[in-house]
């Protein structure tokens, strides 16, 4: 019986463009058991999936079971034909179906919160999602890049006065959401209330709805422009990391060959296969030296193992007649089991080695027959 088994992704959600979070499960006939890990997907290439490891899911990891689990189990429920049972059955798969609704982000506020972390991040993964080492490590650089688009102002003022730019915002935000990430208590609280504030600005196209006003409001902030210029930047972005993928990708596999390359009249390949022709030459010319220094020693080396085998078991033969010959000059019962106390093991092995060739058979059958004639003439 052979049992499938391993790991592979399942619980796809949060979906954004090609990216998407799944968590890897253990399994048995594809059937998901257990979580081990959640990934944050940035780009899949065949079975390939590239990104990186973030917290483990608990709505991916629901939605794997929801999608998997539950038709199974309201299949199991309806087969009772119980009002309970089908009532069960019926709650499952609304919720499995609900669950499919979570396969990609949904709003015009949670794509954009996707276009900001794909601008400052170059992956539409929300840092909180992120673990604290990795939140830490980005930390640094985002400071550098949020220096240099920030015009002097702080995370905080973009917060409460608004973005000039989309880069401006993304910065800001990033940075805040990182905040909360790393941070504790009432910081942590007060950067992601932050966060949220930039991308509400962000997503509001009206920019007399957003709050207070301040001295960035006349200088074109980013609510009042159409999303179209964040999401041209986060595009942008992404379009980036992918080049940047496929030329790696690249460098790990061999050169694509043109026809001309594999042309028999090319002289690069001319040149090639006499090589070729030579090298393959020059092995037979070795396996041939090899066979005719090797074939005789294997061949006499089989010759001295058979006539061995034969000296072996004519040197057996010769230990059997030794043995009957010794039995039957006894003048006592105790000469006889003293004899087959001292070497029956040893007669035992001779017989085992003499029986190897059959022709030997009428002869161990004609000496044990004489051994047992033998003791019966033994006195009483």
């Amino acid at each position: 019986m052979i049992i499938i088994y391993g790991q592979r992704y399942y619980g796809r959600v949060g979906g954004h463009g090609a990216e998407h979070l799944a968590t890897r499960f253990a399994h048995v006939y594809f059937v998901p058991l257990f979580p081990t890990s959640s990934r944050w997907v940035s780009r899949q290439i065949g079975d390939q999936l590239y990104g990186f490891d973030v917290k483990l899911s608990a709505r991916s990891v629901a939605a794997a079971y929801l999608r998997i689990w539950a038709p199974l189990v309201a299949l199991g429920l309806g087969a009772t034909l119980s009002i309970p049972g089908i009532a069960a059955a019926v709650a499952l798969l609304a919720l499995s179906a609900w669950s499919w609704t979570w396969f990609r982000i949904r709003g015009d506020r949670e794509r954009r919160r996707a276009f900001l972390d794909q601008v400052a991040f170059g992956a539409a993964c929300d840092p909180l999602r992120r673990t604290r080492a990795d939140c830490e490590a980005l930390r640094p650089g985002i400071e550098e890049r949020f220096a240099e688009v920030s015009g002097g102002r702080t995370p905080d003022d973009v917060a409460r006065f608004g973005a000039a730019t989309p880069e401006q915002a993304a910065f800001a935000y990033a940075l805040l959401r990182l905040v909360a990430a790393t941070g504790r208590g009432h910081t942590a609280r007060k950067a992601r209330a932050a966060s949220e504030r930039i991308l509400d600005d962000v997503t509001d196209g009206d920019a007399g709805a957003l709050a207070d006003g301040g001295p960035y409001r006349a200088r074109n902030p980013v609510a009042a422009r159409p999303g179209a210029e964040l999401e041209a930047a986060a595009a942008a972005v992404v379009q980036a990391r992918n080049e940047v993928l496929d030329d790696a990708i690249r460098a790990t596999q061999p050169p694509q060959r043109s026809a001309w390359d594999n042309d028999p009249s090319n002289p690069a390949v001319k040149e090639e296969i006499a090589r070729n022709k030579q090298q393959r030459a020059g092995t037979d010319r070795k396996l041939l030296i090899a066979a005719i220094i090797g074939a005789p020693l294997v061949v006499g080396y089989a010759i001295y193992d058979y006539m061995e085998e034969r000296a072996a078991e004519a040197r057996a033969l010769t230990e059997i007649r030794t043995f009957a010959d010794d039995i039957c000059e006894c003048a006592s019962e105790a000469c006889v089991d003293e004899l087959f106390e001292t070497r029956g093991d040893a007669i035992d092995r001779a017989e085992r080695t003499a029986r190897k060739d059959r022709d030997n058979e009428d002869e161990i059958l004609e000496q044990a027959v004489r051994i047992g004639l033998c003791m019966k003439e033994l006195p009483r």
